[in-house]
This record gives structure tokens, sequence and C-alpha cells, in this order.
């Protein structure tokens, strides 16, 4: 998950779970057409996470946000970026490729 950063300030972050349309319609043909976005909301952190190396260090609801988008698509969030850098990066224990820490 690139950019998680830029979600620094929100009081509460919405999330698109799913859009209202007729069911004979596909999602691009439905958006395309104004079907209306179905919204779940989750508390912001309102905290820079920028400092942030390991899931532990980012404030809880910060990691809530992440774990909704893993349970609502089904697959894991591996890498969590926190910022423009290199090191801004977060590698998760369950993570297919560690990166060594030299390279962080």
């Amino acid at each position: 998950m690139t950019k998680l950063d830029v979600l620094d300030s929100f009081d509460r972050i919405g999330i698109c779970t799913s859009y209202k349309s007729p069911p004979e319609i596909s999602v691009p043909f439905a958006i395309a057409q104004g079907a209306p976005c179905e919204t779940t909301f989750l508390q912001g952190w309102k905290t820079s996470i920028g400092n942030a190396r390991s899931w532990e260090d980012l404030p809880p609801a910060a990691r809530d946000y992440v774990s909704f988008v893993e349970r609502h698509m089904g697959i894991p969030v591996s890498y969590v970026s926190v910022g423009p850098e290199r090191s801004q990066i977060i590698v998760r224990p369950t993570a297919p490729l560690r990166i060594p820490a030299s390279v962080r």
C-alpha cells in the first residue's frame, strides 16, 4: 500500500466499498453513469506517520485502516509506504519478500 501518509491529516477517512447499480451493468460502466458509491468511514489518525518503521509504530487508527482494506479486498498488505523516501516503508512480517535492513 503506497502513500498511507497522505491520509495523516483527516479526521475520518471514507472508503468506497461498492457501487449501487443494476446487476447487468459492470463496474466501469456503472461509475461512468454516476452510480452512487457506498462508503464506509473510518477514524483518521491526525498525526504524522513518516517516522514509523514497523507495524507497531503506526497509530492504531492507521493499522485499522490497512486491516480494513485487507479484509475488504481479501488479500494481505505486505508493504506500507509512509513517505516518499526509500527508507519510509514498513515491511510486514508476512511479506513474501523481505528487504534487508541495509537497503532500507
